[in-house]
């Protein structure tokens, strides 16, 4: 509602060292409650499929190696860190 995106504006305007712990917390809870987390988790693995498809293609024709396995794995690794 109008509240809340006057809240969350006033939020992003403030120097990252004047936001309170508090008001992080506000905010995360809103964007669970809007979705928003949810929905950017389901992006990202979305962008790590595409990721581990072309470097399928790319790297493909190369002999399996531990480094080819883990540039393949990286996308994956990267987004179960978070």
């Amino acid at each position: 509602d109008a509240a809340e995106r006057r809240r969350v504006d006033a939020f992003l305007r403030m120097p990252r060292g004047e936001r309170m712990p508090a008001d992080v917390r506000w905010i995360r809870e809103r964007m669970e409650h809007h979705g928003c987390v949810s929905h950017a988790k389901t992006f990202a693995h979305g962008l790590a499929g595409a990721a581990r498809h072309e470097g399928e293609r790319v790297l493909g024709s190369l002999a399996d190696s531990r480094d080819r396995r883990f540039l393949l794995a990286l996308p994956e690794w990267v987004l179960a860190r978070t």
